[in-house]
C-alpha cells in the first residue's frame, strides 16, 4: 500500500514552472523572430533575442562593459 506523500518544495516548484510556462505560451500567440534580424526565433527571457545572439550580447557586455543590445 502506498503512502500519500506531501507536496514538498520540489512539487511546488514543478507546479509553479508548469504554470509559468503555460502563461508564457498563452501570452505569445505566435513565434517571434530575433530582434537582431538574424532570422532565428527569439526567446522573451533573452530580451527578444535568439540564444546565439543573446550569448554574443552577454559576451560583449562583459568585455566592453556595455549594457545596450547589439546593433545599437
Amino acid at each position: 500500500r502506498r503512502r500519500k506523500r506531501g507536496v514538498g518544495e520540489r512539487g511546488k516548484l514543478v507546479r509553479f514552472l508548469r504554470r509559468d510556462m503555460a502563461q508564457e505560451t498563452n501570452q505569445n500567440q505566435g513565434p517571434l523572430l530575433c530582434t537582431t534580424g538574424c532570422g532565428f526565433y527569439s526567446n522573451p527571457r533573452n530580451n527578444g533575442m535568439c540564444s546565439m545572439c543573446y550569448k554574443d550580447f552577454l559576451q560583449r557586455q562583459n568585455n566592453n562593459g556595455r549594457v545596450s543590445p547589439p546593433g545599437e
